[in-house]
Order: C-alpha cells, then structure tokens, then sequence
C-alpha cells in the first residue's frame, strides 16, 4: 500500500498543470459566449 501512496505524487501535478488550463479556457468561453451567445440562439 505505501508503494501507491508515492504514485500519487507524481499524479498530483496532472491536476496542477490542468488548473491553470482550466482558468484560461473559462475565461476564454465567457468572453466567447457573450457576442457569440446572440448568434447561437
């Protein structure tokens, strides 16, 4: 069981990297949706 426990630290910075990611891309759908939220419906 402990050998798992030191898996999940390299699987730890998956999520890190994805954080910032995930930011930048709501930011860039809300700023999409806005002008583009007329046309769509």
């Amino acid at each position: 069981m402990g050998g798992n426990r030191t898996s999940h630290i390299p699987a730890h910075e998956s999520p890190v990297t994805v954080a910032p990611f995930r930011t930048w891309r709501g930011s860039q759908g809300i700023v999409a949706r806005g002008p583009i939220r007329l046309p769509l419906i």
